[in-house]
This record gives C-alpha cells, sequence and structure tokens, in this order.
C-alpha cells in the first residue's frame, strides 16, 4: 500500500464544490425572476433569455452528474440517494427542455 494520499477527485475539491453551490444558488434566483416574468406576461426576449438560462444551468448541472458519475465510479454512483435525486433533477429539467423547444 502507498503512503501518498491519492489526490481527490475534480468534482470534490473544495472550489468545484463551492462552484456547483453558487450554479445552484443562481438558478435560483433566475427561476424566481423567470416565474415573475411568465405570471406579469413579459415579452418574447425575457422569455427567449429566460430559456437560454435555463440551456446553460442544465449544462452545467449535466457537466456535474458526469463528473460525479467518473469520481464515483458507475454503477457506484447511483447507490447514494442524493446522486439518485440529483441525476433524476437533471433528467427533469432536460426533459422540460424537450418540451419548451416543441411547443415554440
Amino acid at each position: 500500500k502507498s503512503h501518498v494520499e491519492e489526490a481527490p477527485a475534480f468534482i470534490d475539491r473544495p472550489q468545484v464544490s463551492a462552484f456547483f453551490m453558487l450554479v445552484v444558488v443562481v438558478n435560483a434566483i433566475v427561476l424566481g425572476i423567470d416565474t415573475n416574468a411568465r405570471a406579469t406576461g413579459a415579452g418574447e426576449d425575457m422569455r427567449s433569455m429566460m430559456l437560454i438560462a435555463e440551456m446553460i444551468f442544465f449544462t452545467l448541472f449535466v457537466l456535474e452528474v458526469i463528473l460525479r458519475i467518473c469520481a464515483d465510479r458507475c454503477p457506484f454512483y447511483f447507490y447514494e440517494a442524493w446522486n439518485l435525486i440529483d441525476a433524476t433533477l437533471v433528467a427533469l429539467s432536460g426533459m422540460d427542455l424537450i418540451f419548451a423547444f416543441a411547443l415554440r
């Protein structure tokens, strides 16, 4: 056995965790803005901006899931309940985007 500690996976670095926490917070703020815009009948420009923001957040969250799967090794990723919740939310977000484009 080696006496050298293995470096943590990229996704487990504090800076990366902090980045994705910030992404979650900013996403929540943008969701609030989007909800308000829909409630007040915002124009097409605002709806387009919100859709672009949703695509950016979706891409970042897919990246996070992929990095976590690589770090935890598939299928071990799916053994943890939080990972299942995260993957389910990302999948539902992807389906929402598909419907958003299909209904445009």
